[in-house]
């Protein structure tokens, strides 16, 4: 049970009104953090598939899990491309695609009809090869790049933001 927040006035003659209604919803909300504790205190004593840190206290997978809560969903999965030329796809939105090619290579970016990312989608394409990484549109989208479509050097990355149905803007590290 989720607790609701009970809001309490004072009356004109001073007194505060008192109920066994709002008593027992503060009850059941005491009962029910304790309940959650309990769990908590659980995993934290009771697992034996434990990570440690620097203080020599073990903590279980699912209690970093539950700490990290929808944090964990926020680490960026990485898309390592080898090759010398890459289209994005879908399931690039909101990773990070490497190229690590020694050879000049290209990430280009399809239209909307080809893969249709959200507006608002953005990649990170990072050149972690000695081959230099260039981003390239596809006929019929426009890219927004103000400085540049080429990443400056090794190790450099950019960020690819959809803007609109064909239309992406390119910043971070780039050069013409």
């Amino acid at each position: 049970m989720a607790y609701s927040k009970q809001t309490w006035v004072d009356e004109p003659e001073g007194g505060t009104p008192t109920s066994a209604a709002r008593f027992t919803h503060m009850e059941d909300g005491i009962a029910d953090a304790s309940d959650r504790l309990d769990v908590v205190e659980g995993e934290v004593e009771g697992k034996a598939d434990a990570e440690h840190d620097h203080d020599n206290r073990y903590y279980p997978i699912g209690f970093v899990d539950f700490l990290l809560g929808d944090k964990a969903d926020k680490l960026v999965a990485v898309n390592s491309q080898s090759g010398t030329s890459y289209t994005l796809d879908t399931s690039d939105a909101g990773k990070v695609v490497e190229m690590t090619s020694s050879s000049a290579n290209t990430v280009t970016v399809p239209t909307n009809a080809d893969e249709a990312f959200p507006t608002g989608s953005i990649i990170e394409v990072c050149q972690m090869g000695s081959g230099q990484t260039t981003i390239a549109a596809a006929p019929g989208v426009t890219l927004r790049a103000p400085r540049g479509a080429k990443l400056a050097v090794r190790y450099a990355s950019a960020s690819l933001r959809k803007r609109d149905t064909n239309e992406w803007v390119l910043t971070g590290d780039v050069t013409e």
